[in-house]
């Protein structure tokens, strides 16, 4: 990782670890920018799929405790979404393989559907058209993989999904 991705990605786990912590902290850490979200689609991208577990883990809790700040720049959910469907292998037109081969696609893919139904969640109500369009591109693409395929933990991520 470059200096500067280290430092960005201290900032994630700084704000993650403040923001999980019982009772909050009297100084609330500085909120999440769009550069972090770069950072992270930026490593994923040049990591190996054997090593990007840290980093999916990650997105999923970004998405889950990270108020709207970081993507309220026009695209950046979108983009990021898409980088982590890249990186378990499920952005080709072919969909995701068959069924999740190996210990670590089962994995990748399992924090993938988490990181997605805590990113739908963030739709409900009042979504922006781009919002909408991406949701439904969202669909189609986990809508791909056959659900009797899916392992147990992998099902119940992805019926969450589809329920927000």
């Amino acid at each position: 990782m470059y200096p500067r991705e280290i430092e960005l990605l201290e900032e994630i786990f700084s704000y993650l670890t403040a923001v999980t912590t019982s009772p909050q902290p009297s100084n609330p850490p500085a909120l999440l920018t769009a550069a972090h979200i770069e950072s992270i689609i930026a490593i994923l991208e040049r990591w190996p799929p054997s090593q990007r577990f840290p980093l999916i883990d990650l997105s999923r809790l970004v998405f889950g405790f990270c108020p709207k700040g970081p993507f309220d720049v026009a695209g950046i959910k979108a983009k990021f979404l898409y980088a982590l469907f890249v990186a378990t292998g499920w952005a080709s037109q072919e969909g995701p393989s068959p069924s999740p081969i190996g210990k670590v696609k089962e994995t990748n893919t399992n924090l993938l559907l988490k990181a997605l139904a805590n990113a739908v969640g963030e739709w409900n109500g009042g979504a922006k058209e781009v919002e909408v369009e991406w949701l439904s591109k969202v669909v189609e693409i986990v809508g791909r993989v056959p659900y009797s395929r899916l392992v147990k933990a992998q099902k119940v991520a992805f019926a969450t999904v589809l329920f927000k």
